[in-house]
This record gives C-alpha cells, sequence and structure tokens, in this order.
C-alpha cells in the first residue's frame, strides 16, 4: 500500500503514535491472575453446583500449612517441645487467629455431667514420650493430619486472618517461614490456597520478563544475520513491538489478565509478525538495488502482499478455532492472539511501505543466495528423483503413527505445571509421601425426603458405608464428616478408649450426641461437613495426583457402588470439587480443540480452493500440512505424552502456522506454472525464488517456539517442544513431501522441461 500524499503520511503515523501513547498508558493496568475458575467451561453444569454447594460450608481459604520433614522420630531428641515452643510463638503473631499442632490439640472425655480436655503430648516430659506416642497413634483419625504414619514428618495449621493484598499475604507467610526455620525441626515446608496463588502469580511475572527477553534476542539475532544493517533490525522491531503493546494495551483496556495462556501471547505475536516483516524485508531488498524505493515497495507488495494477508489470515483461523472451547481461558488466549496477528499485519502494512525507504543496504545481495542455489540445485532435483521414494516412506510412517495414536490417552495432573526445581514441587512431594497428597475431593451428601436429617440412623449407616469405600477401595485419606464427628463423640462417652471410635450403639448415647450437634453446631465446627438443618451434607478427604485418567477410573467405579449399594431414595450423592471439573475440563477442552482443528482446516481449505481454483491443489496443500499432525500426534503415543489442554491445543495452532509456508510455495509454484514451465522446472524456480524465505521464517518460527522449552512451567515446555517438533515436520512438508505430490499429481500442460528419472 504505497502513501503518496505526505500530509496523509504524517496523519497516519501521527495516529499510531497516538494510539500507541494511550496503550502504553493502559499497560501498568494489565493484572497478573490465577484464578482455577477460569478454566473450567462458561456452561458447566458441575460449576454452578460446585459454587451453591461451597457457599453451604465453611471455606479454607485462609489456613497455612507448615510442614517438616525430620530426621528421625518427632518423639526423639526433644523435637515435641521444639515443636510446642513454635506453636506458642505462632500464636502470638499478629494476623495469626489459632495455631493447632500436636502439641496443642486435646482429647475430649465426655459425660452426662459435662465434658473434660485431655491432652495427648507431653512435650516438655521427655520421660512419657514412648506412652504418648502409643496413645496418639491409638487415634488415627486426630493423629493423620498432624503426624505420618512414620512419626518422621509434622504438621502445623495456621487460621489466618482475611488479607486483600498479595503483598500482605506474602509478608505473613514469610514471617512464618523465618520463624519455622528458627525452630530447629527443620527446613520449614508451607502450604496455603493463598500462597501458592501468590507464588504462582510471581512465577507468570517472571514468566512474562524471561520471555520477552529471549524473544528480543532471538529477533535481533535473525534480523542481524539477515540484513546486517541497523535499519533492517529497527524497523521490523518498531513493528512488531506496536504489535504486542496494541495487544497487551487492549487486554488491559478490556480488563484481561494474564495467566498460565495469555502470558504466552507476546512472544506468539512476537514470532508470527516477524514472518510478515522478513517477507516484506527481504523483498524490498532484492529489488532496491535495480529500481526506486517507491518501484521496489510496489513490486514487493504485488508478489507477496496477498500471500502476507492469507498468511495471516490463516494463522488467526488457527488461533481463533482454539476459542470454540467455551473455557475462558482458552478462548482469551485465542482471540487475543489472533488479534495480535492481524494487529502485525496491519501494523505491516501501513508502516514499512512509508518506512521502507529508510532502510539503507549495508551487506551485498550476492552472499544471501548460496542457501537458494542449494535448494534449486541440489535439493530438489534429489526430491524429483526420489519422489515416488519420498511418498512410500511418508506412507511407511503414518502407518507407524497410526499405531502410536491407538496410545494416546486423555490424562492431566492437578499439578502438571510443577518443575522438579520448583518450590512448591517439593511441597507436594512432601505432602503425596506422608500425608495422601493435596488434591481434594469432595463428596455432596442430601437427604432426599425433607421429613429426614442425615442423623437418622439410617443416612448415618449409608454415610459410614460411603465412608468406608472411600477410605479402603478409592484410597482416600484424612477423610472428614459427619460420621467421624459422631464417632470421635462415642469414643469420648465411653472414657476415650480407642475401640469405640464406631457409629454408638447404646440409642441413649446416640440421642445425646445428636442433640449435642445440634445445640453445640458452632463450638463444635459442623459447619465444615453438614448444614445447620442437617439436611446436606459434604465428605472431604485426599488424594495423590494420580493424574485425570486413574481418577476417572475411580470415580466411575465409586458412581457404580453408590448406584448398587445405596438406595437413592435416601441419600442423594454427587462427586464434586474443583480437582474433578479440572479433569472435566481437560477432557472437554481437548474435544474441542479437535473441533476447532476441524473447524480450521475447513475455513483454511476454502481459502486454499479459492487461492488455486483446483481441488487436486487443495487436496495436495492439505495432505503436506496435515501428516506432520499426524506424526506428532503418533510421537505422543509412541512417547507417552499425554493429551490435555497443553497439548491438544498445539494442533490446531501449528496448522494455521504451518500452512503460511504453504501458501508461498504453492503461490510462487501457481504463477510459475501459469507462464507456461513444467511441474518440474517451475519446483525448481520455486525453490530458488521462495524456498530460501520459507526455510528461513520456519527456522524462526522453530527457534521461536523452542524458547517455550525454558519455560518454568512444564506444560508451557511441553506445548513448546511439540510445536517446534510440528513445525520442523511440516517445513519438510512443505519442501520434501510437497513437491512430490506436486510431480506425481498435478500433470497439467507439461510443455516445457524435463524430469529426472526416478
Amino acid at each position: 500500500m504505497i502513501i503518496r500524499s505526505a500530509k496523509l503520511r504524517i496523519a497516519l503515523l501521527s495516529m499510531v503514535a497516538l494510539i500507541s501513547v494511550g496503550m502504553a498508558v493502559a499497560l501498568p493496568k494489565l493484572a497478573f491472575q490465577f484464578d482455577l475458575d477460569r478454566f473450567f467451561p462458561r456452561h458447566d453444569p458441575g460449576v454452578a453446583f460446585l459454587e451453591a454447594f461451597e457457599a453451604r460450608f465453611a471455606s479454607s481459604r485462609n489456613y497455612l500449612t507448615v510442614g517438616f520433614e525430620l530426621e528421625g522420630s518427632l518423639f526423639q531428641a526433644g523435637r515435641m517441645a521444639r515443636l510446642d515452643s513454635l506453636s506458642n510463638r505462632l500464636d502470638s503473631v499478629p494476623g495469626i487467629r489459632k495455631v493447632e499442632s500436636l502439641t496443642t490439640i486435646t482429647y475430649p472425655i465426655l459425660s452426662w455431667l459435662g465434658r473434660t480436655e485431655r491432652a495427648f503430648l507431653h512435650p516438655h516430659q521427655p520421660e512419657r514420650a514412648q506412652q504418648d506416642s502409643v496413645w496418639l497413634f491409638s487415634y488415627p483419625d486426630t493423629r493423620s493430619p498432624f503426624l505420618s504414619s512414620d512419626a518422621r514428618a509434622t504438621c502445623l495449621f495456621l487460621e489466618l486472618d482475611s488479607m486483600e493484598q498479595a503483598s500482605e499475604r506474602m509478608t505473613q507467610a514469610e514471617t512464618v517461614k523465618r520463624l519455622a526455620a528458627a525452630s530447629g525441626l527443620g527446613k520449614p515446608i508451607l502450604y496455603g490456597e493463598f500462597f501458592s496463588q501468590d507464588s504462582h502469580i510471581q512465577e507468570l511475572q517472571e514468566e512474562l520478563r524471561t520471555l520477552s527477553g529471549l524473544g528480543v534476542l532471538l529477533m535481533l539475532l535473525v534480523l542481524w544475520l539477515s540484513f546486517r544493517s541497523w535499519a533492517g533490525i529497527g524497523l521490523p522491531l518498531l513493528v512488531i513491538g506496536l504489535a504486542v503493546l496494541w495487544t497487551l494495551g487492549t487486554m488491559a483496556l478490556l480488563g484481561i489478565s494474564l495467566n498460565l495462556m495469555t502470558v504466552l501471547i507476546p512472544l506468539i505475536v512476537s514470532i508470527v509478525a516477524m514472518s510478515d516483516v522478513v517477507h516484506v524485508l527481504a523483498g524490498y531488498r532484492s529489488q532496491e538495488i535495480h529500481l526506486p524505493p517507491e518501484e521496489a515497495i510496489r513490486l514487493v507488495w504485488k508478489k507477496t502482499g496477498v500471500a502476507i494477508l492469507l498468511t495471516s489470515l490463516t494463522t488467526s483461523i488457527g488461533f481463533l478455532s482454539v476459542a470454540i472451547s467455551d473455557v475462558p481461558m482458552i478462548i482469551e488466549f485465542g482471540l487475543f492472539t489472533a488479534y495480535g496477528v492481524m494487529l502485525a499485519y496491519v501494523l505491516t502494512l501501513v508502516l514499512m511501505p512509508m518506512l521502507l525507504p529508510w532502510c539503507r543496504r549495508e551487506a551485498g545481495p550476492q552472499e544471501q543466495a548460496v542457501l537458494s542455489r542449494w535448494m534449486a540445485r541440489q535439493l530438489f532435483p534429489w526430491i524429483a528423483r526420489r519422489k515416488l521414494l519420498v511418498l512410500g516412506s511418508s506412507l511407511v510412517l503414518l502407518g507407524v503413527a497410526a499405531l502410536g495414536i491407538r496410545q494416546v490417552k486423555v490424562n492431566a495432573s492437578l499439578y502438571q505445571d510443577l518443575s522438579a526445581e520448583d518450590e512448591f514441587s517439593l511441597t507436594l512431594d512432601f505432602f503425596e509421601r506422608y500425608f495422601s497428597g493435596i488434591r481434594g475431593v469432595e463428596v455432596a451428601l442430601a437427604v432426599a425426603d425433607s421429613q429426614r436429617t442425615l442423623l437418622d440412623p439410617a443416612s448415618l449407616e449409608k454415610m459410614d458405608r460411603l465412608h468406608q469405600y472411600l477410605e479402603k477401595q478409592f484410597g482416600l485419606g484424612q477423610i472428614q464428616d459427619l460420621t467421624v464427628v459422631l464417632k470421635q463423640g462415642n469414643r469420648s462417652m465411653n472414657a476415650g478408649r480407642p475401640a469405640y471410635f464406631h457409629l454408638p450403639d447404646d440409642p441413649e448415647i446416640a440421642r445425646f450426641l445428636q442433640l449435642q450437634c445440634m445445640a453445640n453446631f458452632d463450638d463444635l465446627h459442623l459447619e465444615t461437613v453438614v448444614s445447620r438443618d442437617f439436611r446436606q451434607g459434604r465428605m472431604v478427604g485426599r488424594i495423590q495426583d494420580l493424574g485425570s485418567a486413574e481418577m476417572e477410573r475411580r470415580n466411575a467405579a465409586f458412581e457404580a457402588f453408590v448406584a448398587d449399594s445405596l438406595d437413592a431414595g435416601w441419600l442423594s450423592v454427587e462427586l464434586t470439587g474443583i480437582p474433578l471439573l479440572l479433569d472435566r475440563s481437560h477432557r472437554k477442552i481437548a474435544d474441542s480443540l479437535f473441533v476447532g482443528l476441524i473447524l480450521a482446516m475447513t475455513v483454511i481449505s476454502m481459502i486454499l480452493g479459492w487461492l488455486f481454483r483446483s481441488l487436486t491443489m487443495t487436496l495436495i496443500a492439505l495432505i503436506a500440512n496435515l501428516l506432520p499432525l499426524f506424526f506428532v500426534l503418533g510421537y505422543m503415543g509412541w512417547g507417552g505424552v499425554d493429551m490435555n489442554f497443553s497439548t491438544a491445543i498445539i494442533f490446531t495452532i501449528a496448522f494455521g502456522i504451518a500452512v503460511d509456508d504453504t501458501i508461498h510455495m504453492m503461490g510462487s509454484y501457481r504463477t510459475e506454472r501459469k507462464s507456461g514451465h513444467s511441474a518440474f522446472l517451475a519446483l525448481e524456480n520455486t525453490f530458488f525464488t521462495t524456498g530460501k524465505a520459507v526455510v528461513v521464517t520456519s527456522l524462526v518460527l522453530v527457534i521461536g517456539f523452542g524458547l517455550l522449552m525454558l519455560s518454568s512451567f512444564p506444560s508451557t515446555g511441553t506445548t513448546g517442544s511439540l510445536l517446534s517438533l510440528a513445525l520442523v515436520l511440516a517445513v519438510l512438508g512443505d519442501v520434501v513431501v510437497l513437491p512430490a505430490l506436486l510431480l506425481v499429481f498435478d500433470k497439467r500442460n507439461n510443455q516445457s522441461g524435463e524430469e529426472p528419472g526416478d
């Protein structure tokens, strides 16, 4: 687009500058967010159910757990005294409402006359350590949250005041960590919902800085090697920088936060935008030697303008197809990445023609043709002689990939974004080894008849059967529910003897405990397991992070047990909880992204059909771009890489990006064929004129997405490695498989030139 009017050029540049200033002013409003709700499909009924369910029961958001892995048993070397001292120090810290540890908990003794409390441990009487140990381990329901089964790990639980500011919460956590570290019990391990979220946000901020810095270094290197001039570096960086600035500024103005997915947008937009400006700048450099600037620009746009528009559209379609997933985090990622890609095209269209004349060459062009000559004179003839071998080998590899595809399974871990070096991964390992894990499982209970309650004997008997199944067959630990409260009460009514930890057999004791529950609802903290009318209840426990596939199997077995063993007309039972919804979201996301890939293929096929006006050419282009995706899927199956949202998303993205090079190759090929050349000569010329640009831009994309492998989030690293692999295979498809397909199937009017024999 050539703008001849100086006034119009000034007006456009002024408008770009004004918008850029506005976006820069809005940029500080761009927030970082860690919100698991953004992973849930917007119209999932399970989300509404969970929200209503959790609103009826107490939240654990303001709790912080402090764990210690001990060198030996807690009952040795004065460790109980140090634990008690730490508990007292933490209890005096402002902002901490309550501290619970083994040295602060007690067991009650109930009678018809009243209640007395007795301590489990006597931390300052070491001679009683053995006796205390035996008594504590006879209370597994009380011991298990605080002490591991081998007594080599212990936890304290802190109830904190509500704090709105993340800085205040982190300061509080640092104070706790400092006091715990000075206790002499070992290195403290902290866990809490708010603490892990704040830590995650800090990682996101560091991620943005790291990936942005690496992206800039990559662009500087590629531009310098390609153009060897400061103007050749500055102009592309200007266009790319403005595209990123406008994209992030728009997100800030619309209140969109940066999260695990959207934090990747700046790098992706930069990488894709680089392809646009490199094609334009390289074309201009090849023409400016023998043409005036305006004529060179006009010729460049005539040759590349439509191709760049179409490649921008196909790339955007790839990202837009991601947005049909119905998951807010994925929708935002798809929409704003597509928006950034089209912004890059518009800015290239507006700014490059006006500013290109300032890019003066500082290195000769002759040294840049080595790769083009090698591709046209050596690589292509080799492919032409072995075209049937190339296609046959591709079919064999496709068969191998098909066997691998059968082994791909949808599976995701709740904490798959933890690296081995991540501090939180140490926390996860600690709790999985000693305390049943930190993956929550929740069961919603409700009596079907409004005339009954969960305190009725029949309700309690059914709940107890559920509890036993979850503990013994499902593998759930640290289960809390109403039956546990009543079992503890029955034990307390029998002098605290461990053998009485069961539902009361004596009707009078059962009735007394029921009255105690109703009269002392708040004092007994029953709000965590039952509603005030005792018609709705909650079972909650912990399990190791076994992956969504295994959890789906266990959930299905649990639901079958409920259907076979419980009377649905008496007690309603339903699994719920954030981990359950995340498991379901992974499967729904994978399914929706597959639908998105089909949609992207359909739309892009229509574009290719319009561009080439030939069904054969369109099918050839699709085959060349679908083969790499099948190979990557087969690699995932053979390599044991599971399908989840971070791996499923690469297929739509890779297809949208990979087809760009096909458009450039086949566009040049079509032009050569229209000139009367045979398929062989048309491809030879295409390799010479377009092959280098395809290889160089693909290399930039591969290295750019390869930067994601340096991410601190493993899922992002996996996305980067699979995308890079897909794009490597895509460029091989364009320069190896595509020519072989064209030589075999494009038999139109071969009137000049000869092919070498097979």
